[in-house]
């Protein structure tokens, strides 16, 4: 066991005035009700396997780990994990460390796994000069097995393992459970132990695992620490019975407070030891547990540490709060959050205070944890908080002064996410590409999700030759659902994006001038619905789904050609996910079925801003609208009643939609509708499968009439597994447009527009197109 001077180092008498001034962080709330203890989801791993007594993997002071000597400003150490002071050398994704910088001139540190670079801005411990602070975090272990550390100015280093997380389900460890903030401790005033400080060099045993709020079976402990002394030391939280190991908390004289992860002893006691030269208060407050069974509880899943909020132009006023989107946001899902672990950063403060941090939507905890921030320097806890309403996490400034906040995100515990079993026979999305070089016109691309959830590509070079058509597999042996996204970027690259088995949605982006594709990234969410996809004024694509409160969201690329960033909220529930976009003057025009089977819709405009949204009507629609713009970005819509009937309404010059939709005909169809403007007829034409199988379709019988001819027959026992998919092509004679759909063997079929059909159409009113039947070759099996 170290000693306090052999562990931290003396505190020269003349920095004690400072080092009361540390801006310290506390009182962080998880939603009032008990969490569910399940299975990590498909046994991914993330399990936390605590270590007991003291594993230093880094002491810059005495060479641990590394070279001697104090580190100067701007330099980053590397140092091994794994293999090294009880921790295995393989199968470890990521270590919970004590950070401890012993600071010559005000630092800060940042560690992260080595051959990544440095997180930047980013930063896990604040001091300043003469000052010794340490602060929990998890650091990801490089590929190698060792991780960097780097010191922005002149200090010292400590690393101190507290426990590591396994990369698969073991025979070790378990997974988060977060509880109701609960006191477990207080020597104040007799809470958990005797009414009575706990003595320099001294120590005392409470029982924390009593079944509620941490449960008896547990095998550790997360704890919010807090220290009310008069003198420098730290304090360890061991096993019952043990007081050798690592700090919990590093104290100056005054209040100070941080997350602990205690490894619990026999009957869910821990001992409490103070090393320090007089008597402290201590309490303990209850975040959460890990459980000793591997199969049970949260898994952790790690990010690289990234910024959610810097307040710096925006300071946070005294008592009021700021909401901070975390869930959706860098791969994350927007709900089945267990735990985010965020490190709270108060860099500036106008006078002293404290935080309090809770879900959006949920109760605010009472501030247990009182810890004072005078204001003068930086100081960092790591905590971890359960996501509320849209993924959010609410923090309130209690102080009579404004705060610079900044909260950093290295990681989340997953509970398992809702399970999405491939939809049977969803449609196919089709897209005419860019001309390659030296061609005229660009070959036709497919994607759709089959039955067993592949997702499949077809590459049809030869837009006129369907017999051209070679299909890929490009899913791996992951699974997927519904109808994927296909657009073209502005570079020519296609993007496909398609919801996950494990309900997030998915993206991969084809290889340069190639039919390859890359490597799949999860986007996070955790969608209800499929995605769709739309193409911004300036190029950039945008997709938007719906979550399991029916909430509509959008997650857009940085720019044109970019890549995906984070999910957007926008507030308004009750839509279905039966969703349609168009790119319109102003930016992206959303059509959503909502829950009482009304259509409404909205327009994203530039700067990620959704407009107010406008109740089209209807009454039991159903099925996913189908929607033409007109010259003018004048909108027609189309939706499936309630009786299966087609209706319609189309905006006025003025932009305004008449109160009532139109019914087309009186058949009844089985499927939503798709629709085209005819690109030789001008006269918009509508395809849709019937409730005998066979496809149907009608159109106007002169230009921008709305009066429709009869549905008819156009398959004739070609009968329609899946809805059918209208497009325009320009096959190399000109535009054209077609449909496909799949059979019930899941082979694709393609109907092209007859040219003679079309010429027709466009000198006679009333001439309905005639269609082609071309051959797709099958796909792989």
């Amino acid at each position: 066991m170290f000693t306090m001077s052999m562990r931290r180092g003396p505190v020269p008498a003349a920095r004690l005035l400072v080092a009361l001034m540390a801006v310290l962080l506390a009182a962080v709330g998880v939603v009032a009700t008990p969490h569910r203890a399940m299975a990590d989801a498909a046994g991914r791993g993330g399990d936390f396997v605590p270590l007991t007594g003291s594993h230093v993997l880094l002491d810059t002071r005495n060479g641990t780990g590394a070279a001697k000597g104090t580190r100067g400003a701007g330099t980053t150490t590397v140092f091994p994990v794994a293999g090294v002071a009880g921790v295995p050398s393989t199968g470890v994704s990521a270590v919970l460390v004590s950070l401890l910088a012993v600071a010559s001139s005000s630092t800060y540190l940042m560690a992260y796994p080595d051959g990544s670079p440095r997180p930047n801005p980013g930063s896990m411990v604040d001091a300043i000069a003469g000052q010794t602070m340490a602060n929990m975090a998890v650091i990801p272990i490089g590929s190698n097995g060792k991780a960097d550390v780097y010191t922005s100015s002149t200090s010292d280093i400590v690393v101190e393992v507290e426990g590591y997380f396994t990369t698969t389900t073991g025979a070790t460890g378990g997974g988060y459970v977060p509880v109701p903030m609960t006191r477990l401790v207080d020597t104040r005033n007799g809470i958990g132990v005797a009414k009575a400080k706990i003595p320099a060099n001294g120590s005392i045993t409470a029982t924390i695992a009593t079944g509620s709020p941490i449960s008896t079976t547990a095998g550790s402990a997360m704890l919010n620490v807090t220290v009310i002394g008069t003198s420098t030391g730290w304090i360890g939280v061991f096993p019952g019975g043990t007081t050798a190991g690592n700090s919990a908390v590093d104290y100056v004289s005054g209040t100070a407070s941080s997350t602990a992860v205690a490894k619990l002893g026999s009957g869910g006691k821990v001992t409490i030891a103070n090393h320090g030269a007089t008597a402290v208060d201590v309490i303990l407050d209850a975040e959460g547990y890990f459980t000793a069974q591997p199969t049970t509880g949260a898994g952790l899943r790690l990010v690289p540490a990234v910024r959610l909020l810097d307040t710096n132009t925006a300071t946070v006023a005294a008592g009021a709060t700021v909401d901070v989107q975390v869930g959706g946001t860098h791969g994350l899902p927007t709900r089945d959050i267990a735990g985010a672990l965020l490190n709270l950063t108060v860099a500036s403060a106008a006078t002293g205070g404290y935080l309090t941090a809770w879900p959006v939507g949920g109760n605010e905890p009472t501030p247990y944890s009182l810890t004072a921030f005078p204001g003068s320097s930086a100081r960092s806890d790591l905590v971890a908080v359960t996501t509320g309403t849209e993924g959010k996490v609410r923090i309130r400034n209690h102080s009579s002064g404004t705060i610079r906040l900044i909260v950093d995100l290295q990681g989340w515990f997953e509970d398992p996410l809702p399970a999405v079993a491939p939809a049977s026979y969803a449609p196919t999305q089709v897209v005419q590409g860019l001309p390659a070089a030296g061609a005229t016109v660009g070959a036709l691309e497919y994607a759709y999700v089959n039955n067993i959830g592949q997702v499949l590509y077809g590459h049809q070079p030869d837009p006129s030759n369907s017999l051209s058509v070679q299909w890929t597999v490009i899913s791996a042996n992951e699974a997927y659902s519904g109808l994927p996204a296909l657009a073209v970027q502005p570079n020519g690259q296609l993007r496909l994006a398609a919801e996950h088995g494990d309900s997030n949605i998915w993206s991969a982006l084809q290889a340069s001038n190639s039919t390859t594709w890359g490597t799949w990234a999860n986007n996070g969410g955790s969608m209800a619905s499929a995605p769709v996809v739309g193409r911004q004024t300036d190029g950039s694509l945008v997709l938007f789904a719906v979550d399991a409160n029916g909430e509509l969201w959008d997650l857009p690329q940085s720019g044109a050609n970019g890549t995906f960033g984070s999910w957007h909220p926008f507030g308004v529930t009750g839509l279905t996910g039966s969703l349609t976009v168009t790119t319109v003057q102003t930016g992206i025009a959303v059509f959503a079925v909502d829950t009482s089977g009304a259509l409404r819709t909205a327009t994203l405009v530039t700067g990620n801003t959704l407009s107010a949204w406008t109740s089209l009507g209807g009454s039991g629609l159903t099925a996913t609208p189908a929607v033409v713009i007109y010259p003018g970005y004048r909108t027609r819509v189309f939706a499936r009643g309630s009786d299966g009937v087609i209706v319609t309404k189309m905006q006025d010059v003025s932009g305004a939609w008449p109160a009532d939709f139109t019914p087309i005909g009186s058949t009844a169809m089985a499927g939503s509708p798709s629709a085209v403007l005819s690109p030789a007829s001008g006269k918009t034409e509508i395809v849709a499968r019937g409730t005998d199988g066979n496809v149907y379709s009608t159109g106007e019988t002169t230009q921008g009439s709305g009066v429709w001819r009869d549905w008819v027959n156009v398959t004739n026992g070609d009968t329609a597994a899946t809805d059918p998919t209208a497009f325009t092509f320009n096959p190399g004679t000109g535009l054209t447009w077609a449909f496909v759909f799949r059979n019930a063997d899941n082979q694709s079929r393609l109907y092209t527009v007859n040219t003679s059909g079309l010429n027709a159409a466009a000198a006679t009113p009333g001439v309905r197109p005639s269609f082609t039947q071309k051959a797709i070759p099958a796909p792989p099996r």
